[in-house]
């Protein structure tokens, strides 16, 4: 069966997770629910308590223009960041004016075709870490569902796409993707309903529970890709000891993300608090682990000479100080970071590593199994 799936995408965008992470509280009370008011009521008979990835994208909540000026705010602060003449910033910022007319352009046109297409949202599920995965979209009207097929085929043409009732699928792994859902049990999953009902209104939101790091590290996908993949025993102890609390005390993750304003709210949820510490400082000095990396893959391509010692040292402390400014906060048993237009450095905006996570999955999605293929 094939393993390379949405793995690698999920491990980006749980980078963003992790590097960029409020919490959802607990479950209190109850609510009268719609598909309005929760989402999670078109989600229930796909999910349970089992439930591994759950990605929720809502077109309906995009504004182009609050985008557009949003996006604008952020550039902004990032030259302010960086110290840029006045002149220079202007001239700058006309600049990338100019080019977000014309992105404002083209998501309202975007919007408009989902619009005449009647697709409001899709969900991206998969029920098991190294299972297939599914995106759905509902498309309650019939006329409609041929033509909605084949822009999802145009946009990821690596995978399998057919009719469901009144949904249309896209999975990497149809047999498998069968397998799953045939007699699929659903049941009440309380975290992942409060958490959608709170954080409903949002463009983007990400649960997943029951993530193991090192079978990430060495799932058969990845070693055969060759891509991201790190000896974890070559990693500081620290780590290794957060690695191994992640993966007996890690209980969820959640994200959500407002294109509008660019908020990002985002936590990781483990069963102590004392296992979350050692996460928190397993990633501390992975960090530094990385920066020493960087500059010794630097030197050993000649970018430092013998007399750079300086340069190395300026490099290495700048790649950490960048990325130690990525890592979540503690309280109590949860890693989380809050985030919104006041975060002035832009690459690392959560917004702007998110936009990256997507554009991974569409470059590493995979190509599915052809018929009597078993290679794969």
């Amino acid at each position: 069966m094939m393993t390379r799936n949405i793995n690698i995408w999920i491990s980006a965008i749980l980078c963003s997770l992790v590097c960029a992470t409020t919490v959802v509280s607990s479950v209190k009370g109850q609510t009268v629910e719609n598909s309005n008011s929760n989402p999670y009521v078109g989600l229930a008979p796909y999910v349970n308590n089992e439930t591994f990835f759950v990605g929720r994208g809502d077109f309906s909540a995009l504004d182009p223009e609050a985008i557009r000026n949003s996006f604008a705010e952020v550039f902004k602060g990032s030259l302010a960041e960086r110290a840029f003449d006045k002149n220079s910033s202007n001239a700058t910022n006309r600049e990338m004016s100019k080019t977000l007319d014309v992105v404002q352009k083209d998501i309202q046109n975007e919007l408009l075709k989902l619009k005449k297409l009647g697709v409001r949202e899709l969900i991206v599920l998969q029920q098991n870490q190294g299972g297939s995965f599914r995106a759905i979209a509902q498309v309650k009207d019939s006329s409609k569902r041929e033509e909605v097929k084949t822009v999802i085929k145009e946009a990821f043409p690596n995978l399998e796409v057919f009719e469901e009732s009144k949904f249309i699928v896209a999975t990497n792994d149809k047999q498998l993707d069968s397998q799953t859902y045939e007699g699929f049990k659903s049941s009440s999953n309380e975290v992942l309903r409060s958490f959608l009902a709170e954080t409903n209104g949002s463009a983007i939101q990400i649960y997943c529970s029951r993530l193991k790091i090192k079978e990430l590290a060495r799932s058969e996908g990845e070693a055969k890709q060759k891509r991201f993949e790190i000896d974890l025993s070559k990693t500081p102890s620290e780590t290794q000891k957060g690695i191994d609390s992640f993966d007996s005390h890690f209980r969820f993750a959640t994200a959500s993300l407002n294109f509008n304003d660019f908020s990002f709210k985002s936590s990781l949820v483990f069963s102590t608090s004392e296992r979350a510490e050692d996460f928190k400082l397993g990633l501390e000095k992975f960090v530094a682990f990385i920066a020493d990396k960087a500059v010794e893959d630097l030197q050993n391509e000649g970018s430092f000479g013998e007399n750079d010692l300086n340069k190395a040292n300026l490099y290495r402390e700048l790649t950490k100080g960048f990325l130690l400014q990525l890592l979540p906060q503690r309280k109590d048993a949860i890693l989380s970071f809050e985030t919104d237009l006041k975060t002035k450095s832009f690459a690392a905006h959560p917004a702007i590593m998110l936009i990256c996570a997507s554009q991974l999955f569409k470059s590493f999605a995979p190509i599915p199994k052809q018929n009597g293929d078993e290679s794969n």
